[in-house]
């Protein structure tokens, strides 16, 4: 019962995520492109970091 109402709590968060995501995709998806690009820079370099 806990975990059901953990998991329902979970989805509500992760879709109140994407719908910012969304929303910011909407307004100015340059901004968009360079923030995720950003982003998956620093995922990069920190997986070279822990591999190495």
């Amino acid at each position: 019962m806990i975990l059901q109402k953990r998991r329902i709590k979970n989805e509500i968060v992760m879709k109140n995520i994407w719908e910012k995501l969304k929303e910011l995709y909407d307004q100015n998806p340059t901004l968009f492109g360079i923030l995720l690009f950003i982003d998956l820079t620093i995922l990069y370099f920190i997986i070279q970091y822990i591999i190495l």
